[in-house]
Protein backbone atom coordinates (compact mmCIF):
# COMPACT_ATOMS: atom_id res chain seq x y z
CA UNK A 1 0.00 0.00 0.00
CA UNK A 2 1.06 3.71 -0.56
CA UNK A 3 3.18 4.98 2.69
CA UNK A 4 0.72 6.28 4.75
CA UNK A 5 4.00 8.92 5.83
CA UNK A 6 4.53 10.23 2.39
CA UNK A 7 1.47 9.16 0.72
CA UNK A 8 3.79 6.97 -2.13
CA UNK A 9 6.43 9.62 -2.75
CA UNK A 10 8.92 8.20 -0.97
CA UNK A 11 10.64 8.94 2.72
CA UNK A 12 12.46 7.79 5.82
CA UNK A 13 9.91 5.31 6.77
CA UNK A 14 9.18 3.55 3.20
CA UNK A 15 12.87 3.47 3.22
CA UNK A 16 12.42 6.04 -0.06
CA UNK A 17 10.14 3.19 -1.66
CA UNK A 18 7.01 4.88 -1.66
CA UNK A 19 4.62 1.96 -0.78
CA UNK A 20 4.70 -0.17 2.56
CA UNK A 21 4.25 -3.75 2.86
CA UNK A 22 1.78 -5.35 5.62
CA UNK A 23 2.76 -8.85 6.70
CA UNK A 24 0.69 -9.37 9.86
CA UNK A 25 -2.93 -8.04 10.72
CA UNK A 26 -2.81 -4.20 10.95
CA UNK A 27 -4.99 -4.50 14.24
CA UNK A 28 -1.89 -6.51 15.91
CA UNK A 29 -0.44 -3.04 15.61
CA UNK A 30 -3.57 -0.60 17.32
CA UNK A 31 -1.85 -0.66 20.91
CA UNK A 32 -4.88 -0.52 24.00
CA UNK A 33 -4.49 3.68 24.42
CA UNK A 34 -5.23 4.29 20.64
CA UNK A 35 -8.27 1.62 20.81
CA UNK A 36 -9.49 3.94 24.16
CA UNK A 37 -8.83 7.11 21.93
CA UNK A 38 -11.04 5.83 19.39
CA UNK A 39 -13.76 4.84 22.07
CA UNK A 40 -14.10 8.25 23.10
CA UNK A 41 -13.58 9.63 19.62
CA UNK A 42 -16.91 7.67 19.30
CA UNK A 43 -18.54 9.08 21.79
CA UNK A 44 -17.53 12.62 21.26
CA UNK A 45 -18.97 12.25 18.34
CA UNK A 46 -22.23 11.04 19.50
CA UNK A 47 -22.16 14.28 21.73
CA UNK A 48 -20.91 12.86 25.01
CA UNK A 49 -17.46 14.72 25.21
CA UNK A 50 -14.97 14.03 27.80
CA UNK A 51 -15.25 16.20 31.12
CA UNK A 52 -12.34 17.22 33.28
CA UNK A 53 -11.92 14.77 36.41
CA UNK A 54 -14.13 12.19 34.27
CA UNK A 55 -12.83 9.30 32.08
CA UNK A 56 -10.36 11.59 30.92
CA UNK A 57 -9.14 14.81 32.04
CA UNK A 58 -6.70 15.86 29.39
CA UNK A 59 -9.71 18.18 27.30
CA UNK A 60 -7.17 20.18 24.84
CA UNK A 61 -4.85 16.69 24.41
CA UNK A 62 -8.25 15.19 23.61
CA UNK A 63 -9.72 17.80 21.14
CA UNK A 64 -6.42 17.59 19.14
CA UNK A 65 -6.46 13.30 18.95
CA UNK A 66 -10.20 13.57 18.04
CA UNK A 67 -9.44 15.94 15.14
CA UNK A 68 -6.97 13.85 14.36
CA UNK A 69 -9.27 10.63 13.81
CA UNK A 70 -11.61 12.94 12.32
CA UNK A 71 -9.31 14.15 9.86
CA UNK A 72 -8.05 10.31 9.21
CA UNK A 73 -11.11 8.27 9.20
CA UNK A 74 -12.20 11.06 6.93
CA UNK A 75 -9.03 10.69 4.66
CA UNK A 76 -9.58 7.08 4.15
CA UNK A 77 -13.44 7.02 3.90
CA UNK A 78 -12.63 9.22 0.88
CA UNK A 79 -9.71 7.30 -0.38
CA UNK A 80 -11.85 4.28 -0.58
CA UNK A 81 -15.44 5.82 -1.39
CA UNK A 82 -16.95 4.92 1.76
CA UNK A 83 -20.65 6.94 2.49
CA UNK A 84 -21.82 7.40 5.61
CA UNK A 85 -24.16 9.92 7.21
CA UNK A 86 -22.01 11.25 9.69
Amino acid sequence: MDCITCGGIGCAVCGKRGTLEISQCPLLLITADVWELLGFADFAKKGALPIGGGALDQTESFLKAYRFVLSEQDFWKNKFGIITNG
